[in-house]
């Protein structure tokens, strides 16, 4: 199985907007983001602090 991984940076402030991005994708816009993935095998979030924050 192939898999990519990506670091993306998280913006000053823009924590609580990726948390509500991410309670939707699992409540209002569900169906919306399971047609999304219909190959996606496994997909997985990770929020890691750095030297410069979160």
């Amino acid at each position: 199985m192939k898999e990519t991984g990506m670091a993306l940076p998280i913006l000053p402030g823009k924590r609580e907007a990726l948390n509500a991005f991410a309670n939707a994708l699992s409540g209002e816009r569900l169906n919306e983001y399971e047609a999304s993935q219909v190959s996606v095998l496994r997909e997985s979030w990770f929020v890691q602090a750095t030297p410069l924050g979160i």
